[in-house]
């Protein structure tokens, strides 16, 4: 795989995460700093354009982890379970005992303070959570529910379908879906939308790097950046609330924009560098695990009345998240990936 993928999903981890520790600050008894200041342009169109970033990386991942090989659907799923559930199921119980210590308690910081029931901590648990409800501090992974639909539907898709029609098809089927299905669904359905960006451009790689092989990296991360900023800063300005859908369609050409840079990088190739294995590792920890860790460090601080300022409340935030995910990766992740490697055949994406 490309070095860039693992690179830029870990940095979108890393955004997402410093995008919520900047939100957990507000809460906290923090003096505004220069830190601070310089910060707020980062982040101020919150961690969710990130995870649109991370939703176009997915459908690329997924879309060329089905190509070269013959397609047995069974084999898929089991794939895509023991790559997702582990991990998941593992956070899941982290942010009910973060729940569970602070249920009730003043100290608690107010931050994803809804959803602390049986109901939605079960959900959690079957990673249905952005269908059925989150679970306090694990809020910030409900997009995983709908990453879960959309390998079905892909798998289904590819199942019983030649691979030049498997897109197309989905994006009937995404249409035909919002007819039928609950408006519960319909945001998940838009994202889906951003998620076929990139298994278009898996699907499509070859003739897609030529097309934008003659653009310099500098002028597609200008542009894209430009873009960006005039994009998210019109829909503030004109109200446009993204949760909800027609809103959330907004999100689609800002997954395009990421899938003009993924593929503008993977045109290039450039050199590797010495984090990228360890970003492209740490990156679903990280996603999974930073809402709890967050959470219970802040309500920690909040507790034995910790007053500094906003940046070094921001960097001790950041580095016990990372540390955390860092945890996850050697407990979990590495001795599942190699249970995988050996156990499910042939080689995984």
């Amino acid at each position: 795989m490309n070095q860039f993928v693992n690179r830029l999903r870990g940095i979108l981890a890393i955004l997402v995460a410093a995008g919520h520790a900047g939100a957990i600050c507000t809460a906290l008894p923090t003096s505004p700093d220069h830190f601070q200041a310089a910060l707020t342009p980062l982040l101020m169109f919150s961690g969710f354009n990130y995870v649109i970033g991370f939703v176009v990386i997915s459908g690329y991942c997924i879309a060329r982890s089905t190509l070269n090989r013959p397609f047995d659907l069974s084999q898929y799923l089991k794939l895509r379970a023991t790559r997702i559930y582990p991990a998941l199921i593992v956070c899941a119980l982290l942010a009910g005992l973060v729940e569970a210590s602070l249920l009730g308690s003043a100290n608690r910081i107010a931050v994803w303070s809804g959803g602390i029931d049986a109901k939605s901590f079960a959900a959690s648990l079957l990673g249905l959570g952005g269908f059925m409800g989150v679970f306090g501090s694990y809020a910030p992974t409900y997009t995983v529910s709908f990453e879960l639909l959309y390998y079905f539907i892909w798998g289904l898709a590819f199942a019983t379908l030649p691979p030049r029609l498997v897109v197309i098809a989905c994006v009937i089927s995404l249409l035909l879906l919002f007819g039928v299905m609950p408006r519960l669904f319909h945001f998940a359905l838009a994202i889906f939308a951003v998620w076929l960006i990139g298994a278009a451009i898996a699907m499509r790689q070859d003739a897609i790097v030529r097309l934008v092989n003659a653009c310099p990296l500098w002028a597609t991360w200008l542009s894209s950046v430009l873009l960006f900023i005039w994009g998210n800063s019109a829909v503030v300005v004109a109200g446009v609330d993204i949760w909800r859908f027609p809103g959330s369609l907004v999100t689609v050409p800002c997954g395009a924009l990421f899938g003009f840079v993924l593929a503008a990088h993977l045109a290039k190739n450039g050199p590797r560098l010495a984090l990228d294995e360890w970003l492209g590792e740490i990156s679903y920890p990280l996603f999974l695990s930073h809402g709890p860790v967050l959470v219970a460090a802040g309500s920690a601080m909040k507790a034995i009345n910790v007053h500094t300022n906003y940046g070094v409340a921001f960097c001790l935030l950041m580095t016990i998240s990372l540390a955390s995910a860092q945890v996850i990766v050697v407990l979990i992740e590495r001795p599942v990936m190699r249970l995988r490697r050996a156990r499910l055949k042939p080689a995984i994406s």
